[in-house]
């Protein structure tokens, strides 16, 4: 899972479950490489254009703008690019693999904001904060966003089918077998009592989300397989025009039903008692 995912991952569930006080910046390990975070809007100016106009420089602050904005929850939305390639194949760099969204939910409207990530000017630091983050309000004011309809027992089904498939894909050839142990970890965690991800382990909070929409959550995390060297991704060809087909089909198939079971589990949080 990337960083930015896993960051409004975290914020959505973080929100929806009460914990808007907690400083996530220094005690979560999605900020771990964070510099600067800040959340900003856009205002006209007097001569055409836009100003950046910051809201909050720390989570905390930005939720509680939310609470007093009666923003009643937080989504997560993501929609497809496919611009230039197949998205899973952009999805390990920052900004590629489709665009993520966060949508907080007033009972009138719906602002969408959008992060960037930035590396900041100086990279040399000692605790490896290199990342300039940036949520912008780029979409204030609209209706509220059509979410797709999970149906959370076939969509696990779904993410098991998909994991199978690719599984028995990696196994049928040398340069990918190694890979069908990380897939069949994955399906395992659909039906752990107690899944964990040995990366984020602090995801999300608590107890924010009923067992098997964590199950799925975690399977989904353990499938993002998506990104530069050494990912998935970089195998790239087979000699058999065949079988990179059948590859780029597996692997385009896993990252839609991924993307799915990830808003599915997520959207579905709880509010803490």
């Amino acid at each position: 899972m990337t960083g930015e995912l896993a960051q409004l991952i975290n914020l959505i569930t973080q929100y929806n479950y009460g914990q808007i006080e907690s400083d996530l910046y220094n005690n979560n390990s999605t900020y771990q490489y964070c510099n600067i975070l800040k959340f900003v809007c856009f205002k006209k100016k007097f001569f055409g254009g836009y100003k950046e106009v910051e809201i909050a420089s720390s989570t905390n602050e930005w939720f509680q703008y939310l609470r007093n904005e009666k923003i009643e929850r937080l989504l997560l939305v993501f929609r497809p690019d496919n611009s230039m390639d197949l998205d899973h194949k952009l999805a390990g760099m920052v900004g590629g693999g489709g665009n993520w969204f966060i949508e907080a939910k007033h009972s009138n409207f719906s602002d969408f904001w959008q992060p960037k990530w930035e590396v900041k000017p100086n990279k040399k630091d000692s605790d490896n904060r290199i990342w300039n983050i940036t949520y912008g309000l780029t979409i204030p004011k609209q209706k509220h966003f059509n979410h797709p309809v999970y149906d959370l027992k076939y969509q696990r089904e779904k993410l098991y089918k998909a994991l199978t498939e690719i599984a028995d894909f990696a196994a049928s050839n040398d340069n990918t077998s190694g890979w069908k142990k990380t897939f069949n970890n994955a399906k395992s965690a659909l039906e752990d009592i107690s899944p964990s991800i040995e990366y984020h382990m602090d995801l999300v909070p608590v107890d924010s989300l009923p067992i098997e929409n964590f199950q799925l959550l975690i399977a989904a995390s353990k499938s993002f397989v998506f990104g530069g060297m050494g990912s998935w991704n970089d195998i790239g060809w087979f000699k058999d025009e065949e079988l990179t087909k059948r590859y780029d089909e597996v692997s385009a198939e896993l990252y839609q039903v991924m993307n799915e079971s990830i808003i599915a589990a997520v959207n579905e949080n709880k509010k803490r008692a």
